[in-house]
C-alpha cells in the first residue's frame, strides 16, 4: 500500500522562480565541489534520513489496506462488524451489493449477501443490521437505504428496505463451503419519490430502544430550492425518521396510516413516543427536522446519543447532536450562520416546529475541507487515547479528527488520508468488536484501498531537529550538499509567492529513473530530492540586503512502493542552520519579491505542515516537477558549457532510457511565461505546471477540466467548461465557467489566479500572493478567445 501524507507540499517539485545568473553560478560551483560527474554511493557525515523513519516520526497514525486480498470492495460505502464473529465484517458498495468478509487461517473469503444491481439502483447509501440479529433466525435482517434511477416511467426515488437473510448468513468458521445464496427476500418499508438525485441522505442506525433511525436530506440541488426543509406535513425529507420495524404495537408503537403524496409506507409501526405523533397533518415518523444532507449518523453504544455529520451548503460543515423533537434550523441557518438564499430568506418559519438546536461543532469551507463525514464515538479498548472521543472526517480533504464529546474545543487531527480518484473519497468510519477502526472509500483505485484500517505507527526515533544533523549536507552553513546530488532546473516553475528556488536530486547507487512514460517517470526507492526556498534580493521596494535570504529547505524521499515521505526545515535568523517544522506556520514577509503582487505592505508566507503533502503528492503524482517536459531545456553545466539537461542526465546515468541531443530536441517541453512560444502554449504550460497534478481525469479534485498540456484544448473542458464550484463567491462574483471566451472576469480560472482571497485562490497551497505575470498572461489569452 502506497504511503503518502508526510511533510512536503504541492510546490516541492512543481518548479521555482528562475535563479539570478550570479546565484546560478554560485550553485554550479557548489555542486562541482561536492558532486562527481557520475552518481556515486553517498558518503554522509551522519545517519541519513530514511523514508520509514520520516513516516513514523512525523505521524503517530497511519492507514493500511484492510483487505489487500480482494478487489471486490471498490466503491465501498460502509463497513460494519459482523454481529456474531470478531473476524467477519459486512461491507456495502455503491452499485448495490452487500458483502460478507470472513478472515480465517486459510485467508479471506467474500460472500454476496444482497445484490440489487438489477433493480436499477443508482446508489446504495448505507445499511444497518437488526440489533437482535444474533438471537434468532427471524431477526436475521439487513436494512438498506438506496436510491433508484429516474426512467421515462418513474422519477427518482429512495427506498428503505429490509432483506431477510434467513439461513444464509452464517459466520461459523468450521462449516463447509457455504451453500448457494437464494435471492434475498426484499420487503420495501419506505419508498419516497424525489425531484432530484441530490441530498437524499441517507444513513440507517438502530437506537437503544431498537427503533430504526433514517436520516434524510432536503433533496434540493442547492439552497433548499425544493422548499422541503422545516416541513413535516408533506414528504419524508429533511430530518431524521424513527420507525419500529418489529411492529411491536401496544404502548410501544402504533400502526402507520398511509398519507401524503409520493410516499409508500408499509411494514412498520411508529414509536408511541415520537414527538410529532399527534400533530395534525404531520408525518409521525419525524423524530428530528431541519437537516440539509445528513449523510452519516451513528448512535453512541454507551450513552445512546445520536451523532450526525451534516453536509453544508456554501460555508459550513457541522456535527449535529439530534434529540427528540430537535430542529437543526436548515435552511434559515447554515450551521450557526444566517442563510438568506433559500425560500425562508434567513427567517425562521412561524410557528417554528420543534426545539431549535445549534451545531455541536462546525468548520468553515477552507483548506479543502468541504464535505463532512460523520463517524462514531469510539468505545473500543485497542486505542485508549481515542476512547470516548467522536471520530469524523472530510470526504474532500481526507482529514480524520477526533473530538471530545463534551468539549468541541478539544479537537485533534489524527492524519490525512491518501487521495483516491478525484479526492480522498471517505465515505464512512466504523469500528469492530476488537476496537479496530475502519475507513471506507467510494472512489478507490488500484493504487488506493477501498477499506483502510487506522493504526498507530510503530515507534521510531524522532527526525533530526536540525538540517545539519540529517547527513544531507557536507556543510549546511555554506550550503554545500553531500556527494551525489545533482542540481536541476525546470521550464515552468510552480508559483511560490515569488520565492527563488533551487532543486537537487540524488539516486541510490546503481539505479536510474524509469523515463519510459514521458509524463509519469518512475523513481527508484531511496531517491532523495531537495528543494530550497530563498527570498530573492530583487524586491518590490528595492534591494535591502545583498544576498537572498534563506527561508526553508524541503526534503523528499521516494519509498519502496513509489510513495513519498518528507520533511521541511525553517532557516534560523542567523542563516546558519534550519530547524525541523512538522506543522503549518505563517511567516510574515516584509520584503516582497518583485514578481509578487500583494494587498498591503506584507504577506503571510505559508510554511507547509507534514500532512499537506497528500493534497497533490497522490498515488498518481508522487513526484511532480521532475518530468520530461519540465527538464527538457538548456542548462549550464559545472564547466560553464550549455547542455540539454535531459542529455546531461543521460550522460550521468540518471535515466534508464538515455537520450542524445537529436532525440531531446525533438521532444515536447513546457514554455516559460516570458518565452517566444504562442500565447496559448505559454498559458497551457503554466496550467500544466501549476494545476495539472490535481486537475486531470484521475486527479484529486472534483472539477472536470484537464489542465494537462498533453490533452488537447478541445478535450480539456477548459473553454466554456462548467465550474464545479459555481456557487463559490470570488471577489463578489460567481463565475460558472472555467474560461468564458473574451470575458476574464466571468472566468473561474482567471478569478482564482487573480484573487487575494486565500480560501478561493489557486494554486491551492502554494500561494498567498498574486503572480503578476501569469495573471496578465491568462487575461490576455482569455481576451483573445472568440466569444
Amino acid at each position: 500500500m502506497r504511503q503518502l501524507g508526510l511533510t512536503v507540499l504541492i510546490s516541492i517539485f512543481g518548479g521555482g522562480a528562475a535563479a539570478l545568473v550570479s546565484h546560478q553560478a554560485r550553485v554550479a560551483r557548489q555542486v562541482t565541489e561536492v558532486a562527481p560527474a557520475m552518481i556515486q554511493p553517498a558518503q554522509l557525515l551522519s545517519q541519513p534520513l530514511r523514508t520509514t523513519a520520516v513516516r513514523t516520526a512525523v505521524d503517530p497514525w497511519t492507514v493500511v489496506d484492510a483487505f489487500p486480498e480482494t478487489d471486490a470492495l471498490c466503491g465501498a460505502m460502509q463497513l460494519r462488524a459482523h454481529p456474531t464473529s470478531e473476524d467477519s465484517w459486512i461491507v456495502a458498495t455503491f452499485p448495490g451489493q452487500v458483502l460478507q468478509l470472513q478472515r480465517t487461517d486459510d485467508g479471506l473469503s467474500v460472500r454476496t449477501l444482497v445484490d440489487i444491481r438489477s433493480k436499477e439502483v443508482q446508489w446504495l447509501y448505507s445499511f444497518a443490521i437488526h440489533p437482535r440479529f444474533a438471537e434468532s433466525k427471524q431477526h436475521r435482517k439487513i436494512y438498506v437505504f438506496y436510491q433508484l434511477h429516474q426512467t421515462d416511467q418513474t422519477p427518482f426515488r429512495y427506498r428503505v428496505s429490509a432483506f431477510d437473510l434467513g439461513d444464509i448468513l452464517d459466520a461459523d468458521r468450521d462449516s463447509p463451503a457455504p451453500p448457494p445464496i437464494p435471492p434475498p427476500n426484499e420487503q420495501v418499508l419506505i419508498e419516497q419519490l424525489l425531484e432530484t438525485h441530490h441530498h437524499v441522505g441517507g444513513a440507517l442506525e438502530f437506537d437503544q430502544d431498537g427503533f430504526l433511525l433514517v436520516s434524510v436530506g432536503d433533496n434540493g440541488e442547492w439552497k433548499d430550492n425544493k422548499s422541503n426543509s422545516q416541513r413535516i406535513d408533506d414528504q419524508l425529507l429533511s430530518g431524521i425518521l424513527r420507525i419500529d420495524v418489529d411492529q411491536r404495537g401496544g404502548e410501544i408503537s402504533r400502526p402507520i396510516k398511509q398519507r401524503h403524496r409520493g410516499v409508500l409506507r408499509q411494514h412498520y409501526f411508529v414509536p408511541a413516543d415520537n414527538p410529532f405523533l399527534d400533530v395534525p397533518g404531520a408525518n409521525p415518523e419525524f423524530w428530528s427536522i431541519g437537516l440539509r444532507s445528513p449523510y452519516r449518523m451513528s448512535v453512541d453504544a454507551l450513552t445512546g446519543d445520536v451523532w450526525v455529520g451534516e453536509v453544508g451548503q456554501d460555508r459550513m460543515e457541522q456535527i449535529e447532536r439530534p434529540r427528540r423533537g430537535s430542529n437543526h434550523q436548515w435552511s434559515y441557518l447554515e450551521g450557526s450562520l444566517p442563510f438568506d438564499e433559500s425560500y425562508l430568506q434567513g427567517v425562521p418559519p412561524s410557528p417554528l416546529i420543534g426545539d431549535p438546536v445549534g451545531p455541536f461543532y462546525e468548520y468553515e469551507h477552507a483548506d479543502q475541507d468541504y464535505c463532512i463525514v460523520g463517524g462514531l464515538v469510539y468505545r473500543g479498548d485497542l486505542y485508549p487515547e481515542l476512547k470516548g472521543r467522536y471520530l469524523f472526517g472530510d470526504n474532500q480533504s481526507g482529514r480524520i479528527w477526533s473530538i471530545h464529546p463534551e468539549d468541541p474545543a478539544d479537537k485533534q487531527l489524527l492524519l490525512r488520508l491518501p487521495s483516491g480518484k478525484r479526492h480522498a473519497s471517505l465515505t464512512n468510519i466504523s469500528a469492530d468488536a476488537r476496537g479496530r477502526i475502519f475507513l471506507t472509500h467510494f472512489a478507490s483505485t488500484p493504487e488506493t484501498a477501498s477499506v483502510h484500517e487506522l493504526r498507530r505507527t510503530e515507534s521510531s526515533p524522532p527526525l533530526p531537529q536540525w538540517l545539519s544533523e540529517t547527513g544531507l549536507f557536507a556543510d549546511v552553513q555554506a550550503f554545500q550538499l553531500a556527494p551525489g546530488f545533482v542540481h536541476y532546473d525546470v521550464n515552468t516553475p510552480l508559483w511560490s509567492d515569488g520565492m527563488q528556488k533551487n532543486r537537487w536530486l540524488r539516486l541510490p547507487p546503481g539505479v536510474s529513473i524509469d523515463n519510459s512514460d514521458a509524463d509519469a517517470w518512475q523513481f527508484p526507492p531511496g531517491t532523495t530530492l531537495i528543494k530550497h526556498f530563498e527570498n530573492p534580493a530583487d524586491l518590490v521596494d528595492g534591494p535591502s540586503h545583498n544576498q537572498p535570504r534563506r527561508i526553508e529547505t524541503r526534503v523528499l524521499f521516494v519509498d519502496e512502493e513509489g510513495g513519498v515521505a518528507g520533511a521541511s526545515y525553517l532557516w534560523n535568523e542567523e542563516q546558519t542552520d534550519a530547524e525541523l517544522r512538522l506543522e503549518r506556520e505563517e511567516l510574515t514577509i516584509t520584503h516582497v519579491p518583485k514578481a509578487a503582487s500583494i494587498e498591503g505592505d506584507t504577506f503571510q508566507y505559508r510554511l507547509p505542515g507534514h500532512r499537506d503533502c497528500v493534497v497533490c503528492h497522490n498515488p498518481s503524482y508522487s513526484v511532480l516537477g521532475v518530468s520530461q517536459r519540465q527538464l527538457n531545456r538548456e542548462v549550464v553545466d559545472a564547466e560553464g558549457a550549455a547542455v540539454n539537461q535531459l542529455v546531461s542526465w543521460s550522460q550521468q546515468g540518471l535515466l534508464l532510457h538515455p537520450l542524445n541531443d537529436e532525440q531531446a530536441t525533438a521532444l515536447p517541453r513546457l514554455a516559460p511565461i516570458d518565452s517566444a512560444a504562442s500565447l496559448e502554449y505559454r498559458v497551457r504550460s503554466y496550467l500544466h505546471s501549476n494545476c495539472s497534478f490535481c486537475h486531470y481525469p484521475e486527479g484529486t479534485q472534483r472539477t472536470q477540466f484537464d489542465a494537462s498540456i498533453a490533452t488537447s484544448l478541445n478535450e480539456a473542458q477548459i473553454i466554456d467548461g462548467k465550474a464545479a464550484t459555481e456557487y463559490f463567491v470570488i471577489d463578489g462574483a460567481k463565475p460558472n465557467r472555467i474560461v468564458k471566451p473574451g470575458l476574464p472576469d466571468d472566468s473561474a480560472l482567471f478569478r482564482r489566479l487573480s484573487t487575494f482571497e486565500h480560501e478561493t485562490a489557486m494554486p491551492y497551497l502554494g500561494r498567498r500572493t498574486q503572480h503578476r505575470e501569469a495573471v496578465e498572461l491568462v487575461r490576455q489569452w482569455i481576451l483573445s478567445l472568440e466569444p
